[in-house]
């Protein structure tokens, strides 16, 4: 045997056999759907704690005193220094995350993957004081959880070596976009809150004089127009 066949041998042994193009293709689309559909799940979750904050929808377990509600109003439910709500951000976060992904079929760019990193070690950091402090709220848990199982796929998802802008800037201008819609709504919720509490503080003051001139002295607890939905949301 001459030294050129045994180099050649011994340079099959160390490199690896290399997939079928059809069983990587396959393979590659089951991630991506599979990605798709945590990414889906993290936008519904976070959307219904959204919807709920505003009065929109009432989730099961989520009512005052639950776990869900003290996690909200908690040191942790918002973003620190702000009266910003960890679920506006989770939001925008999983609506920029499957932008991304849906334009990360060729591969998942650098910056991305660095994205997803920082985001699951918050969620990760997030889960721990979610248990420590006793906040079990599912809603918030299944969310992480999205997010971890999302970051599992991607580290498994083929490495695109360029660093092409688009994955990255849709997840920053769709993060973007929801933030600057939620923050509308939320500006607009809170000017309605206001209107309601001057109408009730109107209504109050009618009621006064009225009870002077009748000299009854009694106020008046009959229900103020929109009292509950202002209640509502001065809770969250």
């Amino acid at each position: 045997m001459t030294k050129s066949s045994k180099k050649k041998r011994k340079a099959a042994r160390r490199s690896p056999a290399k997939p079928h193009p059809q069983a990587a293709e396959e393979s590659s689309v089951i991630l991506f759907a599979a990605g798709l559909l945590l990414l889906a799940a993290g936008v519904a979750m976070t959307l219904m704690l959204v919807l709920n904050h505003f009065g929109g929808i009432k989730l099961p377990g989520c009512g005052p005193g639950s776990p869900c509600a003290s996690a909200a109003a908690s040191w942790w439910g918002k973003v620190p220094g702000t009266a910003w709500p960890i679920s506006f951000v989770g939001l925008a976060y999983f609506g920029g995350l499957l932008a991304a992904w849906i334009t990360s079929r060729q591969g998942v760019t650098p910056p991305l993957r660095l994205l997803v990193r920082f985001g699951v070690t918050l969620s990760l950091m997030y889960v721990i004081v979610l248990i420590v402090e006793k906040h079990l709220c599912y809603y918030c848990l299944g969310t992480h959880a999205a997010n971890i199982g999302f970051w599992l796929i991607l580290e498994q998802a083929k490495r695109r070596t360029s660093r092409s802008p688009v994955a990255f800037g849709s997840a920053c201008g769709t993060f973007l976009l929801i933030s600057v819609g939620l923050y509308a709504a939320e500006s607009r919720t809170k000017q309605l809150v206001e209107q309601s509490q001057e109408k009730d503080r109107g209504i109050d003051t009618e009621d006064h004089r009225g009870d002077e001139r009748t000299g009854t002295g009694q106020p008046n607890h009959a229900k103020r127009p929109n009292e509950q939905f202002r209640i509502h949301l001065e809770c969250q």
